[in-house]
């Protein structure tokens, strides 16, 4: 008994620190999508660079319906990539998940020389998530009145806060003109 419990120790912390992610450069090769914003590759976790894209089980709001955005979100970005590689170059560290040993490369990720990032925003399934990263490309978008523009959200990071889907959550505030809506977005 006392071989088989040192043995699942050990196992545990040979697979813990196997999921840890490995601080790089450069990241190539394919993905599987976690979220819209967030993909591992191999046994790094990276999270996508300048935006912040619905929570995987996040609702919105479509034509008066609630709807799984943060599932068709991570769904495009599926078939967007496809099987095609990803090149990744490093931008910074997700301190916050180091806490809780989830920890991040932050990074700048292109497939088929197009930025994913870029392309997220282009198409209203992503937020910039600083004033300068995407920004522009986000306020197409929304004028626009693409992909979550089209309805109404909660911002990423409020429905991370709050986690329910309450129609406060799901984004009253998001049908402010795209400049106020961009602005209490970041």
């Amino acid at each position: 008994m006392r071989s088989f419990a040192l043995a699942f120790a050990l196992g545990s912390l040979v697979a813990g620190q196997a999921a840890a992610t490995e601080r790089r450069a450069v990241y190539e090769g394919r993905v599987h999508v976690i979220d819209g914003d967030t993909f591992d590759m191999g046994r790094d976790r990276l999270r996508l660079w300048g935006v912040d894209a619905p929570e995987a089980k996040q609702q919105c709001l479509r034509g008066g319906a609630a709807y799984l955005c943060g599932m068709h979100v991570a769904d495009a970005l599926r078939r967007y990539i496809g099987r095609d590689p990803v090149r990744c170059e490093y931008k910074d560290w997700d301190p916050a998940r180091a806490l809780d040993h989830k920890d991040r490369a932050i990074v700048r990720c292109t497939v088929r020389g197009v930025d994913l990032s870029d392309w997220l925003a282009s198409r209203g399934l992503a937020v910039s998530y600083f004033v300068g990263n995407y920004r522009s490309t986000a306020m197409r978008a929304c004028e626009a009145n693409i992909g979550l523009w089209s309805g109404s959200f909660a911002r990423p990071s409020s429905y991370r806060r709050q986690g329910d889907f309450t129609s406060d959550v799901m984004g009253a505030e998001t049908r402010r003109p795209c400049g106020r809506a961009l602005n209490r977005l970041q």
